[in-house]
């Protein structure tokens, strides 16, 4: 598939009192987790791409950071600003992200994704307004569904994630050892593109994340379709080749 696809948390955690009187009510605990959507905060990573053997092999950097604000469609959003450099290329693109107790939301622009479906399948388009990144809170079994795109009864894009624990990472900070305890994330992406004859090709990609409180993203590795995975809301799919690491080597906040 030779096609650039632009695409682009429930919080149910409840507390009941020890207390046993009659007209005592569930009471909703807060998820403690801080995933920092804040004007000014900036991280940079190191990207490896793996190779047959599993080796690694240095790729490039990547910044992104938070500044400004906007309002899409009456909901407000933070302009998020990334800069992928290779060895080749730097690429630059803008996304729109948002949080709530709920989770981690970015905006999606689904307009490229339509071209690409028959005319007699576009009166018939569901797509979701955002992409769900993180979905509050992270406990076992949780699950979600981060994005959908159907056109008639054809499932277009399906994308779901569901929490796999927390592990333990060692990782340099800002020219630091630092070990952090971390959320880790697998992400699952089908994208069925019908054809001319209306046949049903699927790619299937996948990639897991690691999630730190008060810092955010701090590693990612599987599919390099997953790259660009929030960052401008771009799926490139034409460049599928082999898997990809990213750590996190520097970060700011406020």
């Amino acid at each position: 598939m030779k096609n650039k696809i632009l695409v682009l948390f429930v919080l149910a955690v409840l507390g009941i009192s020890g207390c046993k009187d009659a007209g005592t009510q569930p009471v909703e605990i807060p998820f403690n987790f801080d995933y920092p959507v804040v004007d000014g905060v900036r991280a940079e990573y190191s990207i490896d791409s793996i190779d047959a053997s599993g080796v690694n092999h240095f790729f490039g950097m990547r910044g992104t950071g938070i500044s400004g604000s906007t309002i899409l469609y009456s909901t407000p959003y933070f302009y998020q600003y990334d800069t992928l450099y290779t060895t080749t290329d730097v690429t630059t693109s803008i996304s729109y992200i948002r949080k709530s107790a709920n989770g981690v939301y970015y905006f999606i622009d689904t307009s490229a994704v339509n071209e690409l479906i028959p005319d007699s399948l576009r009166p018939f388009i569901f797509t979701d307004p955002e992409m769900v990144f993180y979905s509050y809170p992270f406990e076992a079994g949780r699950n979600w569904n981060v994005f959908k795109f159907v056109a008639g009864n054809i499932s277009i894009i399906s994308f779901t994630a569901d929490y796999a624990g927390k592990e333990s990472l060692s990782l340099r900070i800002n020219n630091s050892d630092t070990t952090l305890s971390a959320y880790k994330i697998n992400y699952n992406l089908k994208i069925t593109i019908p054809d001319s004859t209306f046949a049903l090709p699927e790619s299937n990609f996948s990639a897991s994340f690691w999630l730190a409180d008060s810092v955010g993203l701090v590693r990612m590795k599987g599919s390099k379709v997953f790259l660009s995975l929030f960052t401008g809301a771009v799926f490139d799919i034409s460049d599928t080749g082999g898997q990809i690491e990213q750590k996190i080597t520097a970060f700011r906040r406020p």
